[in-house]
């Protein structure tokens, strides 16, 4: 009966096994919930009588309240269960470094444009925190970098879906990069602000040229088809050699 509630309840899919789990959890509990609470009204019969009627909404109120504390526990272990990478690591704690979030970024936006570009089935914020065994709001974060960029959008449907908002050749890498290297969930400083120093400006340039000459020209389009195309075999020095 509790895997039932916590199958349909629900206004999202919860899967069997986890709900069963959940519901055995709050099961055992409810019924030792019981004892513990019959044992106790079977030994206040005399605060009963001094209390009346008054002392009976008192006992009501208090396992209304327990029983509705064991059954969101319960619902708790099943979404735990069905959701073990939001269990794994604290958010609070831990935060993506600039290279993660350029990677995270360009990864979602790979997997979204890849199932639209093949026809399969559009991507979604639970599957994809399945996928990559990574908290949600991570991933929330950069879906909403991308949102807002106009480079992702979603659809009405429940769960939500993931579809590009562009046609993939018209979504620049060099875009896609500039955008998740300067998005952030914290104010941070410019780098104009800081004090000029022209070897280190020298590098920096240099970096971002790197960045601009291998990006320049190739777009999502670009990224999505070079998964489908083999590497001819190197040859190797000997190889080479006898040829």
């Amino acid at each position: 009966a509790f895997a039932f509630i916590y199958i349909y309840m629900p206004n999202t899919k919860v899967k069997f096994r986890s709900a069963f789990i959940g519901g055995l959890v709050t099961a055992v509990a409810w019924k030792t919930m019981g004892w513990v609470f019959a044992e106790f009204v079977a030994n206040s019969s005399s605060r009963a009588a001094i209390y009346s009627a008054f002392a009976s909404i008192l006992i009501f109120m208090l396992w209304l309240y327990l029983g509705w504390l064991v059954l969101l526990v319960g619902s708790t272990i099943s979404y735990y269960h069905q959701h073990p990478q939001h269990s794994l690591i604290d958010p609070g704690k831990l935060r993506l470094s600039n290279r993660a979030r350029e990677k995270l970024g360009l990864t979602l936006l790979y997997h979204i444009a890849r199932a639209f570009d093949a026809g399969e089935k559009p991507w979604t914020t639970d599957r994809f925190t399945d996928s990559l065994q990574l908290p949600v709001k991570f991933i929330d974060e950069q879906l909403d970098v991308l949102i807002a960029a106009n480079l992702v959008i979603c659809t009405d449907h429940n769960p939500p879906q993931l579809l590009p908002a562009r046609p993939l050749e018209k979504i620049p890498l060099d875009e896609v990069h500039d955008l998740l290297r300067r998005s952030t969930n914290r104010k941070t400083l410019s780098a104009e602000k800081i004090a000029s120093v022209t070897p280190v400006d020298t590098v920096t340039e240099r970096v971002q040229a790197a960045i601009d000459s291998a990006l320049t020209g190739s777009t999502l389009k670009d990224l999505v088809e070079a998964q489908e195309l083999r590497e001819e075999p190197v040859a190797g020095p000997a190889v080479a050699t006898r040829q």
